[in-house]
């Protein structure tokens, strides 16, 4: 073991490599579902934490390098509430192996979007189908000289939308430094490398994976029970803003855009895009309360709409102990029609194993 994770990681940064150049700037991918948030804490924080390790292995998915030994036997069920009957979850158990140093984690995914009207070329309604996605993930993370941790994850994606099927396998590869003293921790990872391995329609064309980039500041404050976190996501693609046409205006004489902004202020615009901006309070002598929020730029930029005010891009929640039982409340504001709502509670097993 202590030698097939470094293979396996340096197997991922490699494919990483071969992927990235063959993603296409403004592209869509297959199984975007995977980028949904996981735990009412990580939608609370904005959808994204790739720099914070502790107890909760909820974080494993988004970074494998977030296993921690304190999440030994630590059982989550979590769920998402979406508009329109849609709902997305996620159910985990993570595990420490002593001997091998190393602690794996093993989950399922989901989202099923309810029941879809179907109709024919002329809009006639002859009932209705379902679709569905799920992935199974496992993963494992071992520490180096204390402060470094690394981990891998692999991931079996099946979707099926109507009568079409289509499957795919994927690998996150992850790093996390932690500095103690001046309470940092710096986490990078590689989700989604991978590729079809049956596709919609026989021979359609090979779909990618919604791969993705990230790399993740944490501090923890001295004098204040706050973490602010700062993320970077969409490193692969340096222009992630979207033009729509139909948001333009143009001079009936002179044919340009009089909104249209500066090169600086769009590159500035675009820079913003690849942050999320979120902060968690830490109350009690065990944290036994948490408060969260986050902001995330290219939510609000894409979703707000003209001339009207909201909260799109904005989220929250709340996380609090009851007796051994953790329980996460986290929301999500994505447009002016509403927003998400994200429940979860976490077991600790060994409390009630006595860690066996």
């Amino acid at each position: 073991m202590t030698r097939t994770l470094p293979l396996l990681l340096t197997a991922c940064l490699v494919l990483t490599l071969m992927t990235t150049r063959a993603q296409v700037n403004g592209g869509q991918s297959a199984f975007a579902f995977l980028e949904l948030p996981l735990s009412p804490r990580i939608t609370a924080l904005g959808g994204q934490l790739v720099s914070v390790r502790d107890e909760d292995a909820n974080n494993a998915p988004g970074n494998p390098a977030l296993l921690h030994p304190d999440g030994h036997q630590r059982l989550s069920f979590q769920h998402q509430f979406h508009l329109g009957g849609i709902g997305n979850g996620y159910f985990g158990y993570a595990h420490h192996v002593s001997d091998w140093k190393t602690t794996l984690h093993a989950g399922f995914q989901y989202v099923n979007y309810g029941d879809i009207p179907l109709t024919d070329a002329y809009n006639h309604q002859l009932g209705t189908f379902r679709a569905a996605e799920h992935a199974v993930v496992v993963g494992a993370s071992r520490t180096w000289q204390e402060r470094l941790s690394y981990g891998v994850n692999l991931r079996y994606v099946q979707s099926s939308l109507e009568s079409y099927r289509a499957t795919a396998i994927g690998a996150d590869a992850g790093v996390y430094y932690e500095n103690p003293e001046s309470r940092l921790g710096i986490g990078m990872v590689v989700r989604h490398m991978g590729l079809q391995t049956s596709r919609y329609q026989d021979g359609g064309a090979r779909e990618s994976l919604p791969l993705n980039v990230l790399i993740g500041v944490s501090k923890r404050l001295a004098y204040l029970p706050f973490r602010l976190s700062v993320t970077a996501h969409s490193l692969h693609r340096w222009d992630v803003r979207y033009d729509d046409p139909s948001l333009r205006s143009t001079n009936l004489f002179t044919g340009q855009d009089p909104d249209e902004k500066s090169a600086f202020s769009r590159h500035v615009d675009n820079v913003f895009r690849h942050l999320i901006f979120s902060g968690e309070f830490l109350f009690g002598k065990r944290e036994a309360f948490r408060i969260r929020l986050a902001y995330d730029h290219r939510m609000r930029r894409e979703m707000l709409v003209p001339n009207y005010q909201g909260l799109a891009g904005f989220s929250g929640g709340l996380g609090f102990r009851v007796y051994k039982f953790r329980l996460d409340y986290g929301f999500a504001v994505h447009h002016l029609a509403g927003a998400t709502h994200h429940l979860g509670i976490g077991v600790p097993l060994k409390e009630f194993t006595g860690g066996i």
